[in-house]
């Protein structure tokens, strides 16, 4: 049993350079070197595509989750936040911190829901809505 395992593995060392030396190419120490870049940068290139895909794809992004959806959302310090969030027909105010969701208060009258998100005021607000915008055409108000 011993000697065909040493027969084995000395056939798969054996045999690449048997391969080679038939084939009469010579290896340099650089000429790999391409062929495994090439490889590299084409994994690399899938895996941000497919990043690219999964964030455009509204089926894996968090748009729509039936009956629950946040209406507003306020910092409040470093990882403390106030989120409004209705559910069903009810809105309720929730204290998020980092280790902790409280719910604050349930809303009577509830907040109007707006589809389209207002943009903060200033210039780093409007060069980034700028540079997401798919069209290249930018908000001229915030200017």
């Amino acid at each position: 049993m011993r000697s065909l395992t040493t027969v084995l593995v000395a056939s798969l060392v054996i045999a690449p350079a048997q391969a080679q030396q038939a084939a009469g190419a010579t290896m340099t120490q650089g000429a790999g070197l391409l062929p495994l870049m090439l490889n590299l940068l084409l994994v690399l290139g899938i895996i941000l595509l497919l990043g690219w895909f999964f964030a455009r794809s509204k089926k894996f992004g968090s748009s729509q989750h039936g009956a629950l959806e946040v209406v507003a959302t306020r910092m409040v310090g470093n990882r403390e936040r106030l989120v409004v969030v209705q559910v069903g027909d009810e809105q309720v105010l929730l204290g998020i911190t980092a280790s902790h969701i409280t719910p604050l208060h349930t809303l009577n009258e509830p907040l109007a829901t707006s589809t389209t998100q207002t943009p903060i005021a200033g210039g780093f607000a409007a060069k980034l809505k700028a540079f997401r915008d798919p069209h290249g055409v930018a908000d001229k108000s915030q200017s």
